[in-house]
């Protein structure tokens, strides 16, 4: 199985972090949003106000199309800035 979750409590228990809790789940969330654990896709899930993170498992491949699908869109909008500024 290449997919798990933990309760935000759970992870915070076995993380041994000293910073507060409400501090924790917001670095957490941070995390989970900025996609940047290696080798993991990363979801926040929100079961009837429990927070749990999900955990997935990925290859190098899917990380290689997230980058390839950025790198497409950023020079999409890169062209359309060029374009009006040319335009005006």
């Amino acid at each position: 199985m290449n997919e798990w979750e933990f309760s935000i409590e759970k992870l915070y228990e076995k993380s041994g972090s000293e910073r507060e809790f409400k501090k924790f789940k917001a670095d957490l969330k941070s995390a989970v949003s900025d996609d940047d654990i290696p080798d993991y896709d990363l979801k926040w899930i929100d079961k009837h106000g429990n927070i749990f993170i999900g955990f997935k498992k990925t290859s190098n491949i899917n990380k290689l199309d997230k980058i390839a699908e950025e790198y497409d869109k950023n020079t999409r909008e890169m062209l359309e800035f060029k374009e009006e500024k040319n335009a005006s």
